[in-house]
């Protein structure tokens, strides 16, 4: 496999985090500033301070049982839509990646 592959895919990967944690932080703040009861619910969390295994659980069951349907902030239910179609095309990159890593034999270096 060549590096050059290996460095896109390690780059791709990293620029995907950061979107994610972006979108993660948005959401947030958010719910701290106009949904505090849930904001409450899910254990106060925060992007890196209070971000326990617990919380992460809660945050993670929030977005995969879309239990962030809430009729008075279509913003909310638009940004936390597509954080699980995000969440899907980065699973199927990252097992992508990690799979060519894995069956890809290695090239030869040449002789230089």
């Amino acid at each position: 496999m060549s590096q050059e592959f290996l460095a896109a895919g390690g780059l791709i990967l990293f620029v995907m985090g950061l979107i994610w944690l972006a979108l993660n932080q948005w959401l947030i703040q958010r719910l701290r500033k106009y949904h505090a009861s849930t904001y409450e619910a899910l254990g106060s969390p925060r992007l890196f301070a209070n971000n326990s295994p617990r919380n992460s659980r809660r945050g993670f069951t929030f977005l995969v049982r879309s239990q962030f349907k809430l009729p008075d902030d279509p913003a909310l239910n638009i940004v936390c839509r597509i954080m699980q179609a995000y969440a899907c095309v980065f699973i199927i990159v990252f097992l992508f990646f990690f799979a060519a890593m894995l069956f890809t034999p290695p090239t030869k270096p040449t002789g230089r």
